[in-house]
C-alpha cells in the first residue's frame, strides 16, 4: 500500500517531534539528577604562530565544584580591559606573561594578580607616574608561547617591565609539546606550532555550527563531550617509553626552557624592557621540583631579575590561610593577592630606579 506525500510529511513531523521531546526530557533529567560539574570557557583556539590564542570578544564561564568564574576576552585577545598599544606620557606599563595562573583560573578578572597589582601600585603612588598592568596570561601555554607572544604582539604595548610567571609543573612539557621552538646549532629556531591528534579532534568539534554558543549550555552535550575528550586523549597518549627515552626527553625539555628564558630576556633587552621572572608556588611540583630549582639557580646566576614568591605563600600556609583551591590547585583570590603584594615591592623599587 502506497503512502501519500502528506502521510510521509506527517510521519516525519511526528518523528522529529519525538526526537526533540526525547532530547528535551534527557536535558531536563541531566540538569536535575546528574548536573555536570565542569565547563570550560571556550575562549581559546589553536594558532600556528602561538600554539594557543584567545579569541577577541569571546565570553565564557568556568564551572567546577569549587568555583564559578565568568570570562571576558577583550578586542586584542586578553583577559583584561582594552589598552591602546601606544603608551601615554606619564605611564608605566607591566606586561604579565604566563599560563592559567596568570590568566586567573578560578577568580574574577578584577581579582587576578595583574589587576590587584595595578591597583596596589597606583594606590601606593609608586613614582610620579600612573601604572598599567596588562594580563597576557593564556591557559595551557608555556614559555615558548610567551616568547612568541612577546615577539609578535606583546612588545607593541611598550612595557617597561615584563613579568614571566613560570609554572614548573607543566611548562617544561608544554614547551616541547607545542613545537614552537627548537635548539639548533645556530641557536633558538622558531617554527609553526604542532597540532596533536587531540587538538585536531577539538578543532573539528569547534567547527560545528552552534558549538561555541550551544555546547556549554547543554548538560547532555557537556557529558558527551567530556567523555569523548577523555577517549581521544587515551588514544593519542604517548606510548610507554623506556627509562633512557624519558630521561632524554626531560633533558631536552629543560635545555629548551633555559634557552627560551634567555631568548625572552634578549627580546626584552632589545626593546629596553626589564624582564622579571617569578616561579609559580604550587601545592606539589611533583617530579619537576628538581628541574624547577635548577632553573631558578640558572636565572639567579644571570642578569635576570628574579622575585621569590615562595616565602609569602609559606607564611600564609603556616597561618592556616587557603591560597590554593584544595581540588583544582589554582590560586584563590588570596593567592593572587600575595603574588601582587610581592611583585609590588619589587616594582616600586625598580620603577623608582628608572625615574629620570
Amino acid at each position: 500500500m502506497l503512502i501519500g506525500p502528506r502521510r510521509v510529511l506527517v510521519n516525519l513531523g511526528i518523528a522529529f517531534l519525538a526526537v526533540v521531546l526525547t532530547l528535551g526530557a534527557t536535558e531536563v533529567a541531566f540538569r536535575i539528577f546528574v548536573p555536570q560539574q565542569y565547563a570550560s570557557p571556550l575562549v581559546c583556539a589553536w594558532d600556528k604562530q602561538l600554539d594557543l590564542r584567545q579569541l577577541p570578544g569571546a565570553r565564557g564561564r568556568i564551572i567546577t565544584p569549587e568555583f564559578r568564574t565568568d570570562v571576558r576576552i577583550n578586542s586584542k585577545g586578553l583577559r583584561d580591559t582594552d589598552y591602546a598599544y601606544a603608551k601615554l606620557p606619564g605611564r608605566r606599563r607591566v606586561l604579565c606573561l604566563g599560563d592559567s595562573f596568570t590568566f586567573g583560573y578560578g577568580v574574577d578578572e578584577s581579582l587576578t594578580f595583574p589587576k590587584q597589582l595595578e591597583r596596589m601600585l597606583n594606590a601606593a603612588g609608586a613614582g610620579r607616574e600612573r601604572w598599567e598592568v596588562i594580563n597576557a596570561g593564556v591557559p595551557g601555554t608555556g614559555t615558548a608561547h610567551q616568547l612568541a607572544y612577546f615577539s609578535l604582539e606583546g612588545y607593541k604595548y611598550n612595557p617597561d617591565f615584563v613579568v614571566l610567571c613560570f609554572c614548573g609543573s607543566n611548562d617544561f612539557k608544554d614547551n616541547i609539546r607545542c613545537g614552537l621552538y627548537s635548539v639548533e646549532a645556530s641557536g633558538l629556531v622558531k617554527h609553526d606550532a604542532q597540532l596533536s591528534r587531540m587538538g585536531k579532534a577539538r578543532r573539528v568539534l569547534e567547527s560545528l555550527p552552534g558549538y561555541r554558543s550551544i555546547f556549554r549550555r547543554s548538560q547532555v552535550l557537556m557529558f558527551v563531550g567530556h567523555r569523548l575528550t577523555l577517549w581521544v586523549h587515551r588514544r593519542s597518549s604517548i606510548p610507554p617509553q623506556d627509562t633512557d627515552t624519558i630521561v632524554s626527553r626531560k633533558a631536552a625539555a629543560y635545555e629548551l626552557t633555559e634557552r627560551l628564558v634567555l631568548g625572552l630576556r634578549e627580546a626584552c633587552e632589545r626593546r629596553g624592557v626589564t624582564l622579571v621572572v617569578a616561579v609559580v608556588p604550587q601545592v606539589d611540583a611533583g617530579e619537576e621540583a628538581r628541574d624547577i630549582a635548577r632553573l631558578v639557580d640558572f636565572i639567579k646566576a644571570r642578569p635576570i631579575s628574579y622575585v621569590d614568591l615562595g616565602p609569602p605563600f609559606q607564611d600564609a600556609a603556616s597561618r592556616g590561610y587557603q591560597c590554593f583551591y584544595p581540588i583544582d590547585h589554582h590560586w584563590t583570590s588570596l593567592g593572587h593577592t600575595l603574588v601582587a603584594q610581592t611583585l609590588k615591592g619589587f616594582l616600586v623599587k625598580a620603577g623608582a630606579a628608572l625615574q629620570p
